[in-house]
C-alpha cells in the first residue's frame, strides 16, 4: 500500500507541467541599456536648447549616444561620467526647467541618461 502511494505521487508529479518561466526583464528601446537617469528638459527654444544640451554635454566629457523625435518631443540618450553628472544636471537646470523623475542612489561609473526636450 505504502509503495502504491509512492508510485501514485511520482507519477503526479511527473505529469504536472513545469512551473511558468518568470518573464525576462524587459530591454530597453533598440537594445540601449537602460537609463540611470531619466527626466524632462522643458524649454522655450528647443533650437538653442539642443545647442546648450550640445555644449553641456561636451564640458562634462559625455557623449549622445542617441537622438529621436517622439511624441513631439525629442529624445536624447548620453552618457556622462560620473564625476561630472551634478554640474551637467545644474547645466540642464540653466537651460530650462529640468525635472529629473529620479535617479537610484549610488550612479555607475558612466551614467546613462534619457532626456525628453519639450517646449
Amino acid at each position: 500500500m505504502m509503495r502504491e502511494s509512492l508510485d501514485s505521487a511520482l507519477d503526479k508529479t511527473q505529469a504536472a507541467p513545469p512551473p511558468p518561466a518568470a518573464a525576462a526583464p524587459r530591454a530597453a528601446p533598440r537594445g540601449l541599456p537602460a537609463a540611470d537617469v531619466v527626466g524632462r528638459l522643458s524649454v522655450r527654444d528647443r533650437d538653442d536648447a539642443e545647442r546648450a544640451l550640445t555644449e553641456a554635454l561636451a564640458r562634462a566629457g559625455g557623449a549622445v549616444v542617441s537622438r529621436r523625435e517622439e511624441g513631439g518631443a525629442l529624445v536624447v540618450e548620453a552618457t556622462v561620467p560620473k564625476a561630472a553628472y551634478p554640474e551637467f544636471s545644474e547645466g540642464l537646470a540653466r537651460i530650462g526647467a529640468w525635472r529629473p523623475e529620479g535617479q537610484p542612489a549610488e550612479l555607475p561609473p558612466s551614467v546613462r541618461i534619457t532626456l525628453r526636450l519639450v517646449e
